[in-house]
C-alpha cells in the first residue's frame, strides 16, 4: 500500500511538472531556460494566467517530490515499509 501511495504521488508530481513545462513553452514560445528568461525580461505588465498556473504546478511538484508538510504522510509510511519499498523512494 505504501509503494502504491508513493507511486501515485510521484506520478502526480511528474504530470504537474510536465504540464507546467507545456504551459510555459506554449505561452513563451520557447523551451530553453535562456529563451524563457529573455522573454520574461522583455515582458511588461502582469503575469499571464497560464504562467501563474505553471508556477503553482511547479510548486506542487516540489512539495510532492520532497515530502513537505502537509503532503508528507506518504513519506512516513514508505520509510516504515520493507527495504524494497524504501528502495523505491
Amino acid at each position: 500500500m505504501a509503494a502504491r501511495k508513493k507511486y501515485l504521488f510521484s506520478r502526480i508530481a511528474d504530470v504537474s511538472l510536465f504540464t507546467a513545462f507545456l504551459l510555459i513553452a506554449r505561452t513563451t514560445g520557447r523551451a530553453e531556460f535562456s529563451g524563457i528568461a529573455q522573454w520574461m525580461h522583455t515582458w511588461h505588465g502582469s503575469l499571464p494566467a497560464c504562467l501563474q498556473i505553471a508556477t503553482g504546478l511547479i510548486v506542487l511538484c516540489a512539495i510532492l517530490k520532497s515530502g513537505i508538510f502537509p503532503l508528507h504522510g506518504w513519506l512516513i509510511q514508505v520509510m516504515e515499509s520493507p527495504t524494497q519499498v524504501s528502495a523505491l523512494l
